[in-house]
């Protein structure tokens, strides 16, 4: 039986706008597994990036619950989510938000000392990762001095300085080429097996979201079906 590491109960998601309600996930039931691969798709506004955020922990839900590891997150304080995040959670975003003062090395990094690691440790972590992703001659130059996709590796790395159980990436590969597009995903699944890494990925590309072994569609806020 596989082992369910993060689970959706009921969510609905709502924002509002001059006292007037936004409805944006309606009922959502999810159960991801350990070591998945996901692909959360559906059309721009369909609530994908929003369902992202709700299942790591980056937005409350208005209604259900979020369990990690069969613990209730969904009402915890933001300083417990933080430190669950930081601990448990990797993220990559479609426009990196790496800091741009700091180095490539500087910016993976920055979560493992905020954990507590030690200098000598984080840096040995970094490096382990920055070779695997072949940008290692890359790790003193700042983000302007880099290519979209070494940014975007640089945010994996990050991403994996904690040793996360679950990555989510939202729209992972939108500013990439294909070549580019590709091989991050390559990466992603070398990490998954070394890692015993879970994976979820929002996006609407459907190339991308083909090379998941499980889909889940969202269509104006409720899944629609799940691959």
């Amino acid at each position: 039986m596989e082992k369910i590491i993060l689970k959706a109960e009921n969510i609905y998601k709502s924002y509002y706008k001059d006292s007037i309600e936004i409805p944006v996930l309606k009922n959502i039931n999810l159960e991801i597994y350990k070591k998945d691969k996901l692909a959360i798709t559906g059309k721009s506004g369909s609530g994908k990036s929003t369902l992202l955020n709700v299942l790591g922990s980056l937005d409350y839900p208005t209604k259900g619950k979020i369990y990690f590891k069969n613990k209730k997150i969904s009402q915890l304080s933001e300083d417990k989510l933080a430190a669950l995040r930081n601990k448990h959670i990797g993220f990559v975003f479609q426009f990196h938000y790496l800091i741009k003062e700091l180095t490539a090395l500087e910016n993976i990094i920055l979560p493992s000392l905020i954990k507590g690691i030690s200098l000598k440790n984080s840096l040995q972590r970094a490096e382990y990762l920055l070779h695997k992703l072949e940008i290692f001659k890359r790790r003193n130059h700042k983000p302007s001095e880099l290519s979209g996709g070494e940014q975007q590796r640089v945010a994996i790395a990050r991403a994996l300085i904690n040793k996360p159980e679950i990555l989510f990436a939202d729209e992972p590969t939108g500013n990439l080429d294909s070549i580019s597009s590709m091989k991050m995903l390559e990466l992603l699944d070398i990490f998954r097996e070394e890692f015993d890494l879970t994976i979820v990925i929002a996006t609407h590309n459907e190339e991308i979201a083909q090379t998941c072994p499980r889909k889940v569609v969202i269509k104006d806020g409720y899944i629609e079906e799940i691959i």
